[in-house]
């Protein structure tokens, strides 16, 4: 998820323009008052075409469930995601980046069912606890050792198991998420068949 900063550029210019033109000409006339902000809207437009800011990688804000624990689960989820996505940043080759952003997209989809579902946050116990930690170890190792692989031949080739390992940890927060989704459908099932079993009998 891209994030977009603004360019605090054409603001500076702006107060700078107002500036340089209240001491050519007194603000005092009001046509000069006028002028002055028109001026100064024109340049700051006019720069706002140049300076359009730039976009930063972040991750997802979940929504509050209300449930302390439940929160707090999502909360320690972020804060890997965000670890993850720092460790990004810091890498040059474009598949692992690729399959980083794959983790990435099926943890937001993970917290994004657990912050509709509370009560499912305590099946995140894996993701938690083995998933990220493990991805992270790997992603800390590889950022260690990419400037050095040219250099030595094992650190490539240990380059390319963690290349090869993250698609596998991907399908584990995959499976994490089918799980999620299959537990919640068969608690539907279950409320259904006990809503079936009242109607039934209440005689209607």
């Amino acid at each position: 998820m891209k994030k977009h900063i603004k360019s605090p550029v054409p603001i500076y210019v702006l107060g700078a323009t107002f500036f340089l033109y209240s001491l050519i000409f007194s603000m005092r006339n009001f046509w000069h008052l006028i002028m002055a902000l028109m001026v100064s809207f024109i340049v700051y437009f006019i720069f706002k075409i140049f300076f359009k800011g730039y976009y930063i990688e972040t991750v997802k804000e979940f929504e509050k469930t209300g449930d302390s624990d439940a929160d707090r689960v999502i909360a320690e989820g972020k804060a890997f995601m965000l670890q993850i996505n720092h460790l990004k940043s810091q890498i040059e080759n474009e598949q692992v980046k690729k399959s980083i952003d794959d983790i990435l997209t099926t943890s937001t989809d993970i917290f994004d069912f657990a912050s509709q579902n509370p009560e499912k946050t305590r099946h995140l116990h894996a993701s938690l606890d083995y998933y990220f930690p493990t991805t992270i170890k790997f992603l800390e190792n590889y950022v260690h050792m990419q400037d050095k692989a040219m250099d030595v031949d094992n650190i490539a080739s240990s380059l390319e198991k963690i290349s090869t390992t993250l698609p596998r940890l991907e399908r584990l927060f995959k499976n994490q998420l089918n799980s999620l989704y299959k537990d919640a459908a068969l608690d539907i099932k279950t409320d259904i068949v006990v809503i079936e079993n009242i109607i039934k009998q209440a005689g209607l």
